[in-house]
């Protein structure tokens, strides 16, 4: 039947495991501590599958503390923590694994697979008894096999619950305290985003089978990965079908959902997304008489394409030059007295090396100054740009730390950009 969750060499074993061997090794750091752009990404996760709070503004800290169960799933099992491994891979591949769980070899791609945990809405098909019961995820065929003894008594045959679930030897597993019960409304709800999905598909499909012949089939999974893109854009935000998507929904998703959800976002990407989508509205135009998209994509091709690639090229550098730093460990250390200020900044005015600066949610300003090995991001900062990140106050002025920005999005994003951050 499968290994339990209390049982020898079962799934929650395996994350105290990987959790002592994180926390003897110092690769879990204390949440005052941690960098924000590891709060920001773990937010992002939580507004991916639809469990951050429609609040703002959102205290990162707080926020993590309350879901400290989904956060340490993610920080262990998910998130690519060194060369792209997850610390449950470096456990793994440690002399401290002392094959518990099974061989290395078999077990990788178990942990592997961590890594993509199912989640969404699902039905209780069935208990089977001894905390095990069968989920079939709403609007599609199959079940998976779930185990929770906890929760077991509280769950009925026939319930729409939300949850996370890990697999680990052919069972899944909570991601989450517990299972989320789903109203009978919402459910139809969902199901109702699920055939809009169908039919943009369908809508893509068409567009990718007329240029079969004429384009590379890795053009083709280009246009492909760029239009699902968009989708997933309009299915997270209730937009509706990509065949009638209006001018808002368009600057909303170019000018702040791209470049925050899609966190490797570059300038290079955002040109192949660009070109796909004006191309297929084009197409949409052409064949199927509907021109509106169209349109408003040539309007947003001159608005948002110029800002979005500077901004996108500039994060690029950031990301180089923090890399370049960490590696000389060259690090610039405050004492306990300055503070640290975080917050989500537009740029109000750039003068020498003086930034003015607005946070868009508190509404309050802040002249701070950058510093002179910083001078380089005043060349391609401009007014009206909006980032993630903090500030640091001493006794003298307050200074703009360019390791603690995040994410960079031109300046229509700020109509947006609460519902992301």
């Amino acid at each position: 039947m499968g290994v339990g969750a209390g049982s020898k060499g079962g799934f929650r074993e395996f994350q105290n495991r990987v959790l002592e061997y994180a926390q003897r090794k110092g690769l879990v750091t204390p949440l005052e501590e941690m960098d924000l752009s590891i709060k920001s990404r773990f937010i992002f996760m939580m507004d991916d599958r639809g469990l951050a709070p429609k609040k703002d503004p959102i205290d990162l800290n707080e926020l993590i503390i309350k879901h400290r169960i989904l956060f340490l799933n993610w920080y262990l099992l998910e998130r690519g923590h060194q060369d792209g491994e997850t610390i449950a891979m470096l456990y793994l591949e440690s002399d401290e694994y002392d094959e518990r769980f099974g061989p290395p070899s078999e077990l990788y791609s178990e942990v592997e697979g961590l890594r993509s945990p199912e989640h969404g809405v699902f039905v209780i098909t069935k208990k089977i008894g001894k905390g095990f019961f069968n989920l079939q995820p709403l609007g599609k065929e199959g079940n998976l096999k779930v185990y929770d003894k906890s929760g077991y008594g509280k769950l009925k045959e026939g319930q729409v619950i939300y949850c996370i679930l890990y697999p680990f030897k052919g069972v899944y597993y909570w991601g989450i305290k517990h299972a989320i019960l789903i109203p009978k409304e919402a459910a139809d709800e969902y199901l109702k985003k699920l055939e809009e999905n169908r039919r943009n598909e369908e809508l893509i499909d068409l567009f990718l089978d007329s240029f079969e012949h004429s384009l590379s089939e890795e053009t083709l999974s280009k246009y492909w990965k760029s239009l699902y893109t968009l989708t997933d854009y309009l299915i997270d935000t209730n937009r509706g079908g990509i065949w009638n998507v209006d001018y808002p929904a368009l600057e909303e998703f170019f000018s702040t959902w791209y470049p925050n959800k899609i966190l490797y976002s570059t300038s290079y990407g955002a040109k192949g997304l660009f070109a796909t989508i004006r191309r297929f509205y084009t197409w949409l135009a052409d064949e199927k008489g509907i021109p509106q998209p169209s349109e408003h994509m040539k309007v947003i091709y001159e608005e948002i394409r110029g800002d979005l690639l500077r901004l996108l090229a500039l994060k690029r550098m950031i990301r180089e030059k923090r890399r370049l730093r960490k590696d000389s460990k060259m690090y610039l250390w405050f004492e306990e007295e300055n503070m640290k200020i975080e917050g989500r900044y537009q740029v109000k005015e750039i003068k020498g090396s003086e930034i003015s600066l607005r946070d868009i949610h508190k509404n309050v300003n802040y002249n701070t100054r950058i510093q002179e090995k910083d001078a380089w991001f005043l060349e391609h900062l401009a007014q009206g740009d909006v980032f993630s990140g903090s500030l640091t106050k001493t006794k003298e002025s307050i200074q703009l730390e360019m390791d603690d920005i995040y994410y960079l999005c031109p300046s229509q994003s700020v109509k947006y950009l609460n519902k992301y951050l």
